[in-house]
C-alpha cells in the first residue's frame, strides 16, 4: 500500500513541477463548456463556442489568471544574469591516452600474441 502511495505522490508532484495540472484543469473548463453550450444551442455551435476563445467560462478565467500568476513569480524570483565569472586560475591542460586498464596478466600475455599473424591461412568460403 505504501508504495503505490509513494508513486501516486511521485507522480502528483511530477506533474505539478512540469504544469501539466494547467493542462488537466482546462480540459475539464473545456468539457464542462462543451456540456454547457451543447445543451443551449446544438453540438456544432457548442463546439466552435467552446474552443474560438469569446466565450471563456469562469474557469478559463481563473486558469489563465493562475498561469500569468506564475509566470510573473519565476520571473520575479530567477534573476537572469548574462555574465559568467569564474575565478579559477588559467591552466594548461593536456589531453593524454587514458593508462592501460588494469588487467590479469594472463590477458596481458595473449594481447602481445594478437599481434603475430595467424599460422593457418584464413578459411575460404565454399
Amino acid at each position: 500500500m505504501l508504495p503505490r502511495l509513494a508513486k501516486a505522490l511521485v507522480i502528483v508532484a511530477l506533474t505539478i513541477s512540469l504544469g501539466a495540472h494547467w493542462a488537466f484543469l482546462q480540459s475539464l473548463a473545456w468539457a464542462g463548456m462543451l456540456y454547457t453550450y451543447s445543451k443551449q444551442v446544438g453540438l456544432s455551435q457548442g463546439l466552435a463556442m467552446t474552443f474560438d476563445g469569446d466565450h471563456p467560462c469562469g474557469l478559463c478565467k481563473t486558469i489563465q489568471k493562475g498561469k500569468a500568476q506564475e509566470r510573473k513569480q519565476e520571473q520575479e524570483s530567477a534573476p537572469v544574469s548574462k555574465e559568467l565569472k569564474l575565478d579559477l586560475p588559467p591552466m594548461n591542460f593536456v589531453f593524454d591516452h587514458p593508462p592501460h586498464p588494469a588487467l590479469p596478466i594472463s590477458v596481458l600475455q595473449r594481447e602481445t600474441e594478437w599481434d603475430c599473424p595467424p599460422e593457418l591461412p584464413p578459411p575460404r568460403p565454399v
